[in-house]
């Protein structure tokens, strides 16, 4: 017969590979945040290019290309593990079917971007439509990080990845905002529809930054206040206001589309080094978590302790069902306003 120390035995290994499970999750996400980063600044480059007619930013757009393919072979050759191989590599990742979905879907995004790059050399599509298909990209990349935090086994991992896709999906929103201006700036017109959208963009943001802030930690959100210190912001606001004052007819100086895409990459390069700060610490957290559950399985002491601890929790609960089975034997009345 089994006794209570072989069973918690056995909970600490399943923790253990719920763990590893999630640190190997928590790897995709920086590649895919590498990944978003390189795509937006590619987004960016092309939209110069579009917006000028091809008479700006050609050389800049095919550098960008490479350090985006190289980004995208990053995840890919994540995606080759021999653990994410056969029948049963849904158990490889934590969140399993759904996980590996997302990982297809991504996949199939990424397989668009060839004909997506053909078109923008040609200059067979418009800024706009160049935005929108880019955010389908990103978009779906971003479905794997909430995926992640949404099957993520700890508490504390878990507000770590609400608090990074907060974060991506915040600097996703700025990098629209760049890809819209960069444009619009090229052109040298105004465009009072694509103005609107970048007032959108900029609540957007603002509401991303904020739960960022409400989940990322003492310690992140030092650092974050830190970076935002340096950041160009006076410069972009400045930037910022032309675009809006062009729906009252101002127009754009073309000479500046430059100017503000490096500016708003400056900020977005800002915004990715919190990026792999947070997930640095994702994988660090997940390390040290793992280590210590390998600990106290091999520590019969620590884990007749945890047996202790998981008794005096319980208590409590046993106090509780008691008190609400007392009486007449009827369940308890909810409160008002339960519900």
């Amino acid at each position: 017969m089994k006794t209570a120390l072989a069973f918690l035995l056995a909970a600490r290994r399943c923790e253990i590979d719920d763990l590893e499970r999630l640190a190997l999750s928590c790897e995709l996400v920086q590649a895919v945040s590498e990944l978003v980063h390189q795509l937006q600044r590619e987004r960016g480059a092309s939209n110069v290019f579009l917006g000028s007619e091809g008479a700006r930013f050609g050389p800049q757009r095919e550098a960008q290309l490479l350090a985006s393919r190289a980004a995208e072979a990053g995840v890919r050759s994540w995606l080759k593990r021999p653990e994410l191989g056969g029948e049963k590599s849904g158990g490889a990742v934590h969140g399993g079917a759904r996980l590996l979905t997302r990982i297809a879907l991504a996949l199939h995004a990424l397989d668009g971007l060839p004909g997506l790059r053909g078109d923008i050399a040609a200059r067979r599509c418009r800024p706009d439509a160049s935005t929108a298909r880019y955010g389908e990209i990103i978009a779906a990349l971003l479905a794997l990080v909430v995926e992640a935090a949404d099957v993520a086994v700890d508490p504390g991992v878990s507000r770590l990845l609400v608090a990074l896709f907060n974060l991506m999906q915040g600097k996703e929103f700025a990098g629209q905002e760049r890809a819209l201006g960069a444009a619009l700036f090229a052109a040298g017109h105004p465009a009072p529809e694509r103005v609107q959208a970048i007032l959108h963009l900029i609540d957007a943001q603002a509401q991303c930054f904020r739960r960022f802030e409400g989940f990322c930690g003492d310690e992140v959100l030092r650092q974050w206040r830190a970076l935002q210190s340096v950041m160009p912001l006076a410069e972009h606001e400045r930037l910022r206001r032309m675009l809006l004052a062009s729906t009252l007819g101002s127009a754009l100086d073309p000479a500046l589309a430059e100017a503000w895409f490096d500016c708003c990459s400056q900020r977005l390069d800002q915004m990715h080094e919190a990026e792999v700060a947070l997930a640095r610490g994702l994988g660090e957290s997940c390390a040290r978590r793992i280590a210590s559950a390998r600990t106290e399985a091999q520590d019969q002491a620590a884990l007749l302790e945890a047996l202790s601890t998981a008794a005096e929790i319980r208590a409590p609960l046993d106090m509780l069902i008691g008190t609400e089975m007392a009486g007449e034997g009827a369940p308890a009345e909810p409160a008002q306003g339960d519900g």
